[in-house]
């Protein structure tokens, strides 16, 4: 009886095949040809970004801004969430002076990596330039909960300590980076500048001071030091 089981199996099976006939054979085939369609887009897609990165590297290193913004584009399309793309397509798009769309990407880039401080930094220095004091002290406060010792943040939060009325903030500041930093010349002239004006303040002749002189410009080359940090050269 068992013996007739296995036999009546294999001959079901042979009839099921037979019946299936052509029409099984293509449902392979199609199968066969879904699955390497599906491969082939993957290795399109990687090559893809590869060029558009590479394009985009050497458009970036030459200056060309232009041809970067495009490359940039397309990489991004392909590979939303690319911290690097976006910071390099906003520092592009600031040197073609569309600061709108360049304020986002530095933003989105800092989102997409919070860890990278020179993110950040850039996030708090574009803040500072549309007079967003809040959102720059924001930034810079977070900046120091990561890294307490960053020169830079420390120097910058003093200035905007002082555009939002917070002298002895500045002070401290600026302390804590000379110690850090005692050579430093934008720490140094800025603490000259704090002192001389809280001692007029507590001679009770304070002269109304210009927010604008403390405008901050910077090189939107970043120069690299220490280990890859970037240092941005912060001008009173």
């Amino acid at each position: 009886m068992l013996e007739l089981g296995r036999t009546g199996l294999r001959v079901w099976e042979r009839r099921m095949r037979a019946r299936a006939g052509p029409r099984g054979r293509w449902m392979k085939l199609a199968s066969l040809l879904c699955a390497l369609s599906i491969v082939l887009a993957c290795t399109s897609k990687q090559e893809r970004l590869a060029g558009y990165e590479e394009r985009a590297a050497t458009y970036y290193e030459q200056e060309q801004w232009p041809e970067a913004k495009i490359e940039f584009l397309n990489l991004l399309q392909l590979d939303p969430d690319n911290a690097s793309a976006h910071y390099k397509m906003a520092e592009t798009l600031w040197r073609l002076k569309e600061y709108r769309e360049a304020v986002w990407q530095y933003k989105e880039a800092a989102r997409l990596d919070p860890d990278n401080t020179n993110y950040g930094m850039r996030v708090a220095q574009v803040s500072f330039l549309a007079r967003d004091y809040d959102a720059a002290m924001k930034q810079l406060n977070a900046l120091l909960e990561q890294e307490p010792d960053y020169v830079d943040v420390l120097i910058m939060r003093g200035r905007v300590a002082r555009i939002q009325g917070k002298p002895e903030r500045q002070l401290a500041d600026l302390e804590r980076a000379l110690e850090l930093d005692p050579e430093n010349a934008a720490a140094l002239s800025l603490q000259a500048q704090a002192l001389a004006e809280r001692d007029v303040a507590e001679g009770d002749a304070a002269e109304g001071g210009d927010q604008d002189s403390l405008a901050i410009g910077f090189d939107a080359s970043p120069q690299i030091c220490n280990g890859g940090r970037h240092r941005w050269e912060l001008q009173v």
